[in-house]
């Protein structure tokens, strides 16, 4: 009897420090939930879990309507569940880093509408441009355009033999063009430019060709219109809407064309260095580049 009681006792003791082994973990877990879930210690964990995970969208350019509509979605595990859910209302180009939109210490070369073909360009004439079939004319408004924005021969900011008329001197190429060769637009344009959707785009309207950039030189700043496409190459999308460095290993990675009216307003030399970014139209301050605006679409014969 004595024997049996005794057994009895050590299932007892077994049961007991099993219940014990199991419900301290389970109260433990249990006060650490009622602690952090609760008034102002709940309010506390969503404060930093909206800070860390605000700074996260805001890195990626996410803006503020978006971060309140998916406010719920706070943790680290649902955070890809919400990047999906933005890229699906608005497109994010993953592929490409925005960084903060300037393009530093490019190396810059000029060039201008007329410009013959010879060694320096690598046999390419500029009398057509990427968009227009009869750029130097339309630039120079006659058939006679002699050297077309003539570098060497100037009036102020126009070349000296001709005023402009419908062509802003103050234009740049860049290696970017959202045709293909067959004249079809590229389907990844309307994903990696910028304002691609803000409005609809007729079949042959450049989304490239007529908008504006902001170039640094030593403190001096021009504003300059895209006209054309260069200085090489035509789909180094990384560099011009990213920052990445420029594809081009030529002329110190050269990246950025400028027409004889910017260099000679910034001062450059034959290769030089400036800053640059792409600016809305209503951001463009007055200045010269604003007594002539290009306003001419794609013109291939």
């Amino acid at each position: 009897m004595i024997n049996r009681i005794i057994l009895i006792m050590k299932k007892q003791k077994v049961i007991l420090f099993l219940a014990g082994f199991l419900l301290i973990p389970t109260l433990i877990v249990s006060y650490y939930f009622v602690a952090t879930h609760s008034g102002s210690d709940l309010a506390s964990i969503e404060a930093k879990s909206k800070s860390k995970w605000q700074k996260l969208l805001e890195k990626n350019g996410i803006d503020q309507s978006f971060w309140k509509k998916y406010l719920p979605y706070i943790r680290q595990s649902e955070y890809s569940k919400a990047m999906k859910k933005y890229k699906a209302s608005k497109y994010v180009a993953s592929s490409i880093s925005y960084g903060d939109g300037i393009h530093r210490n490019i190396s810059t070369t000029l060039f201008w509408a007329g410009e013959p073909a010879d060694d320096d360009n690598k046999g390419i004439s500029n009398c057509p441009s990427a968009w227009d079939d009869n750029w130097a004319e339309h630039f120079c408004g006659t058939k006679n355009f002699g050297k077309g924005d003539d570098p060497d021969n100037r009036s102020g900011y126009f070349p000296a033999q001709f005023t402009p008329t419908k062509e802003n001197p103050f234009y740049f190429a860049l290696p970017y063009n959202d045709f293909d060769n067959n004249g079809n637009r590229k389907a990844e344009a309307s994903k990696i430019i910028p304002w691609a959707n803000e409005k609809a785009w007729g079949k042959n309207e450049s989304m490239c060709k007529n908008h504006w950039i902001k170039i640094t030189h030593d403190g001096k700043v021009a504003y300059a219109q895209w006209e054309d496409v260069g200085p090489w190459g035509e789909t180094d999308a990384n560099y011009v809407f990213g920052s990445a460095a420029p594809q081009c290993s030529d002329n110190d990675n050269v990246g950025l064309d400028v027409s004889p009216a910017v260099n000679d307003y910034l001062g450059l030399e034959d290769i030089d260095k400036t800053d640059w970014q792409f600016v809305d139209e209503k951001d463009v301050p007055d200045g010269p580049w604003k007594q002539i605006k290009t306003t001419r679409q794609v013109s291939w014969n």
